[in-house]
């Protein structure tokens, strides 16, 4: 976060409200790059203490659940050799899902194809969800297994 315990209040004690907005954004994307892509953050809380010249923010983050990488595959490369494609995909199956990897994917698919004069060509992604089995809690201290 960029909004900082003694940065907060800049010019003659304004919180610099578009720092915090932009922090909440990167919350959520560090959320999203660990597996949490439904990750959001629901509101925020900004409380004053005048007599302490103090401000408390309090972020409510909903992270939903986790999800990792299943299986990777590339289709429709005929200008490049399959594993020239692969070669540029940082999505390892079994992995904590990165938003991150994904858009680094991309760019280098792009780059590779740009490179062999396809500047126009296009990188779609699909992602194929498989329900995993429902649990339920039946006793609080032991980890439930998949």
């Amino acid at each position: 976060m960029q909004t900082q315990e003694r940065r907060l209040f800049l010019f003659r004690g304004i919180l610099l409200r578009a720092r915090l907005e932009a922090d909440l954004g990167r919350i959520a994307d560090l959320y999203q790059d660990h597996g949490y892509i439904r990750a959001r953050v629901e509101g925020h809380e900004i409380s004053l203490d005048r007599v302490r010249g103090r401000v408390t923010i309090t972020i409510r983050v909903v992270e939903g659940p986790q999800f990792t990488v299943g299986r990777v595959e590339a289709t429709g490369t005929s200008a490049l050799p399959l594993e020239e494609v692969r070669r540029q995909i940082r999505l390892v199956p079994g992995e904590v899902f990165s938003r991150s990897k994904l858009r680094e994917s991309m760019r280098g698919i792009l780059e590779l194809y740009g490179a062999v004069g396809r500047a126009c060509a296009e990188v779609n992604v699909t992602l194929e969800v498989t329900d995993g089995s429902e649990l339920s809690v039946e006793r609080i201290g032991s980890p439930a297994r998949c």
